[in-house]
């Protein structure tokens, strides 16, 4: 797979023969027969087989050919077609459309031949990739350089947003969110708090009792004096 033809499965070897881990697996998992292949499974091929054609190193898996181990592994120039297609994340397709495709760390970016293709590899960043297209041709004749991996993949330095087509960013509207109401604290059991307002009222209402009962008390009072005049009277 990774000495012969890693293009079939949307890869491509760095110069010292070697993928991601990470990449080597989710292309297995694209091909029904390898979907139950994990991490553990490559370690106990390279535990129990005398030659197992590759080895591990920091997250990557390497290629043992011989062909690979003599010289670094190089792509030529060629001529590319009409057109080739790049799966891009939603989030990196605003930024393609308006500025370039540009590499991601030390990787060029795959441009493949076929539309399933770019699909399959923007899958691996993107459950729902955004399929561009590059007017390949008419951007190596203005001087861009394409680099051949065998028959299903091109590797591209930079491709400028001139050479780009794709879907139109939607401006998607953000509602605007309603403050929420802020939520008075809850008052500890055992604590008590002064109200103004109920304090204001309160005295008052005790003041208003006060006088009531005072001017009762002096009713009674003129009431029981002229109760004992009439008595003195009769």
């Amino acid at each position: 797979m990774l000495a012969r033809r890693p293009d079939e499965f949307g890869l491509f070897l760095q110069e010292d023969g070697s993928v991601t881990l990470k990449e080597f697996l989710q292309a297995l998992h694209e091909e029904q027969e390898w979907r139950f292949v994990r991490r553990s499974h490559i370690q106990d091929v390279l535990v129990f087989h005398d030659d197992p054609g590759f080895q591990l190193d920091d997250g990557r898996i390497i290629t043992n050919d011989p062909e690979v181990a003599q010289r670094p592994v190089t792509y030529p120039q060629a001529a590319p077609p009409k057109l080739l297609y790049y799966g891009a994340r939603r989030r990196a397709h605003p930024n393609m459309l308006e500025h370039a495709i540009r590499p991601m760390g030390k990787r060029f970016p795959p441009l493949a031949v076929t539309k399933e293709m770019a699909l399959r590899i923007g899958r691996r960043k993107d459950p729902q990739p955004v399929l561009l297209q590059v007017h390949a041709h008419e951007a190596w004749k203005q001087g861009v350089s394409f680099y051949l991996v065998h028959e299903h993949l091109y590797l591209v330095e930079v491709v400028d947003p001139s050479f780009i087509t794709g879907p139109p960013v939607k401006q998607v509207e953000k509602p605007e969110l309603k403050k929420p109401k802020p939520t008075p604290a809850p008052e500890p059991a055992g604590s008590f708090y002064l109200n103004p307002t109920r304090m204001e009222s309160g005295y008052s209402d005790s003041k208003n009792t006060k006088r009531t009962k005072e001017k009762q008390s002096k009713k009674t009072k003129t009431e029981r004096k002229a109760a004992r005049r009439l008595k003195r009277h009769q």
